[in-house]
């Protein structure tokens, strides 16, 4: 069944931005006043953590966001000076990801045109050569902004992270830039932080005491992960933040969030009828979230011997895909809306244990070194490179429904998708088909949507109903066709909507203090099992799959063969083209076999039987 699949193209339309802003649309004063002094008050201490919590603990409260109208508006956000500041800033992800970003949204127009961005550093830096550097992943568009005028807005300034005189130092450059700025108003400011954890609390208080923006104008973090290793240290993290800031000021980035296709998904469901009805336990047999990578840890052991795929994967990229996936659909697309069934989806969620877990780690194979043979490893490390774990939701939706999250280093391919797989129907037996229909989402390495369907194979055959042949095939939409020129789609990077949606202040795509509560307290039980007793790891050849993975999932329901998911179209239709030439010599073979039994029948209507 697997040879036959066939893609063809399905025009889906173009789709509404996820939180459309109207030109109209008037900033709140909450939303663009930051208080001079803090306001939010710390959470309560949580009581310890164990592996098996003996009780449910309430997650932080779930603070009401902007509603679409308060949120910064276009011309108002391009009528205020804006200065970015980012901490870390000679780092690999301000160099791949961030300032690439930053000149895709000026080069859009997205961000002001007075824009001032400030990198942070703990050591003094030849400020062009730095620029040379950090910007050298940018991507010119001579005929919208020339690279020169995007650079010409960076300055860096050096200092430490627990420095006061560094802080009040960087402010006189803001306010420098600030009173410079011909529109005369207080400037914004929003602060990237691309720092280790252990200096969130310290670099956030410095710039609650020493480089606040005036009233009038908004002061906003934007915090990358990893936020904690377990529920406490996210508590510990969470307090130390939340002394300084509100919760309406912290933007909590998980990249995944500004994946094209996971934010389709959403839209997918509740703006298509045909779906949300079937969004059952009733209809839906199991639904798999893979994340494969064909890369090892490439010299990064040592960091990530620390973290893990869990840590890394799972817990945050799989969890929000998932969240998108199973959450019921919210009052409105405002954040705090979002949130609030994101959370209630995982407040159903039961924790994860050990035992429903599957942990691999990749070893030397079809020519690639192993992660033991990484030399920044510890030696005899058995820190898992793959894991799986099922996922159970005791709601009325999908009680009953497996929900396989996976992940996993120095595999066959890279991939990453969602396959939403539906139960048979008694009338398929009627059919004669015995194939499942799913819809699959591809995140990458090429985007694409599209449903596993069952439809008559072309052609001319002796039965009819039952005898008639079916082949499984795919309709969809591949992203490149429908919205490009067939060329290798680019939607633009998620980082740009993640900065764009901070300046705006819209947290739909950031991720809350309560879904951190509640994403923690599932995994920390099957972690603090993987940390304290260290169980060894399914050993695997690089580029396969650890032995006994496919049992594994076959004992909780779950098939993990591979569909027509991640086939360019050149590849389908080469699969069709052997699909209709089997059938056809399946035909002409059939055809001899009735030939045959009429002669023994009846051999006088042989004509040889007459010579």
């Amino acid at each position: 069944m697997q040879s036959s699949l066939r893609i063809s193209e399905v025009k889906f339309g173009v789709v509404p931005p996820l939180s459309p802003l109207t030109a109209e649309a008037t900033p709140s004063k909450r939303q663009r006043c930051a208080p001079e002094t803090p306001t939010a008050t710390p959470p309560p201490p949580l009581p310890p953590v164990t592996a098996q919590p003996s009780g449910p603990t309430p997650s932080p409260s779930i603070t009401k966001s902007a509603s679409l109208a308060d949120l910064t508006d276009h011309a108002t956000l391009h009528s205020m000076p804006l200065t970015i500041v980012i901490f870390g800033a000679t780092g690999d992800l301000a160099r791949k990801k961030l300032f690439p970003s930053l000149y895709q949204l000026c080069m859009q127009g997205h961000l002001p045109s007075h824009l001032n961005i400030v990198g942070y550093g703990r050591s003094p830096v030849d400020l062009p050569a730095f620029i040379a550097k950090q910007c050298v992943n940018i991507k010119e568009n001579r005929r919208a902004l020339r690279l020169e005028h995007f650079t010409s807005r960076i300055q860096f300034h050096a200092g430490g992270y627990d420095a006061p005189p560094s802080y009040q130092s960087l402010d006189l450059t803001i306010r420098a830039y600030e009173e410079a700025h011909p529109s005369g108003k207080p400037g914004n400011r929003l602060f990237f932080l691309s720092v280790p954890p252990a200096v969130f609390g310290t670099v956030a208080e410095m710039i609650s005491q020493h480089a606040r923006a005036e009233r009038g104008a908004f002061t906003r973090l934007m915090i990358e992960k990893p936020f904690g290793r377990d529920l406490q240290t996210f508590h510990e993290l969470n307090q130390l933040t939340a002394r300084h800031f509100e919760e309406t000021q912290l933007f909590r980035i998980d990249h995944y969030l500004g994946k094209e296709v996971l934010l389709n998904i959403s839209t997918l469901r509740w703006a298509n009828s045909v779906f949300e009805p079937l969004w059952t336990r009733e209809h839906i047999h199991s639904v798999q979230i893979t994340f494969k990578e064909n890369l090892g840890t490439e010299g990064r052991g040592g960091y990530f011997d620390g973290v893990g795929i869990v840590r890394d994967v799972i817990q945050n990229h799989l969890l929000q895909a998932f969240m998108f996936l199973a959450m019921d659909a919210p009052q409105t697309m405002c954040a705090s809306d979002i949130v609030e069934m994101k959370v209630a989806l995982l407040r159903s969620v039961k924790c994860v244990e050990l035992q429903h877990t599957f942990l691999g780690q990749f070893a030397a194979g079809n020519g690639e070194k192993g992660y033991l043979d990484d030399e920044t490893t510890p030696a005899g490390s058995r820190c898992p490179t793959f894991a799986a774990c099922v996922l159970s939701v005791d709601n009325e939706r999908w009680r009953g429904v497996p929900f396989l999250l996976t992940a996993g280093k120095g595999l066959d391919e890279r991939l990453c998708e969602v396959r939403v797989r539906f139960k048979p129907q008694p009338y398929n037996k009627m059919m004669g088909v015995d194939a499942h229909n799913e819809l699959v989402m591809r995140v990458q390495p090429d985007e694409a949507l599209y449903m596993v369907a069952v439809a008559k194979t072309p052609g001319i055959s002796a039965g009819v109903g039952r005898d008639e042949r079916r082949t499984p095939v795919a309709m969809g939409l591949r992203y490149a066709s429908q919205f490009g020129d067939g060329s290798p789609f680019v939607s633009g990077d998620a980082y740009e909507r993640m900065l764009l949606n901070a300046a705006r202040g819209d947290q739909a795509l950031s991720v809350s203090a309560a879904e951190l509560f509640e994403s923690w307290r599932i995994f920390t039980p099957m972690l603090h099992q993987i940390d304290q007793e260290k169980p060894q790891p399914v050993v695997h050849a690089f580029g396969e799959l650890p032995a006994g993975f496919i049992e594994w999932t076959e004992s909780h329901g779950i098939d993990i063969s591979p569909p027509a998911r991640h086939w360019s179209a050149a590849e389908a239709e080469a699969h069709a083209a052997a699909a209709i030439a089997a059938a056809k010599a399946a035909e002409e073979a059939a055809a001899r076999a009735r030939a045959e039994e009429a002669k023994q029948a009846d051999p006088f209507s042989d004509p040889s039987f007459m010579l």
